[in-house]
């Protein structure tokens, strides 16, 4: 008798939906922690690395430092210097701010199928390909790509030339 009334007909539709919703968003869910996960275990080899004397930067941190110097400071700027900077300002930080700022890298290096259906890391992209991918990310809809591409490009031309 309560499956003919109307309210039992629409609690029985929503519930469908938010499990529709709910499956839909545990499915991009796992594509995008697969995505993440992926990108990086398909490079090519290991990662070149890190000079001696740096105090937070791993190496695909180094790796993803390096692309992106040459991509918005050019090739004339001494791009250890400037790592080495962003380096002691990171460690120097508040460990929160620091922790998401240590994140940014890895997100960009390990973003290949989700942030732009590819298959290949950010550090092995030719460097058209890595302007292309960084300027889609700094104007992007997704606020944590803009993010991203926001606070890498400040803390690379912050530490441009400084002592």
């Amino acid at each position: 008798m309560t499956r003919d009334w109307p309210e039992y007909k629409r609690a029985l539709r929503l519930s469908r939906r938010r499990m529709v919703i709910a499956v839909g968003a545990a499915a991009a869910s796992m594509v995008t922690c697969a995505g993440l996960v992926a990108t990086p275990v398909l490079r090519r080899g290991p990662y070149a690395e890190r000079p001696t004397g740096l105090l937070l930067l791993k190496d695909l941190d180094y790796a993803v430092y390096q692309a992106l110097g040459a991509l918005i400071l050019g090739q004339d700027e001494d791009l250890d210097a400037v790592i080495r900077r962003i380096d002691r300002t990171l460690a120097e930080l508040d460990p929160l701010l620091r922790r998401q700022l240590l994140s940014y890298p890895m997100v960009l290096e390990g973003s290949g199928f989700v942030g732009g259906g590819r298959l290949r890391p950010f550090t092995e992209l030719p460097q058209a390909d890595q302007r292309r991918v960084f300027e889609h990310w700094a104007g992007s809809h997704v606020l944590l790509w803009r993010q991203v591409a926001t606070s890498l490009r400040q803390l690379l031309t912050a530490h441009r030339g400084a002592p």
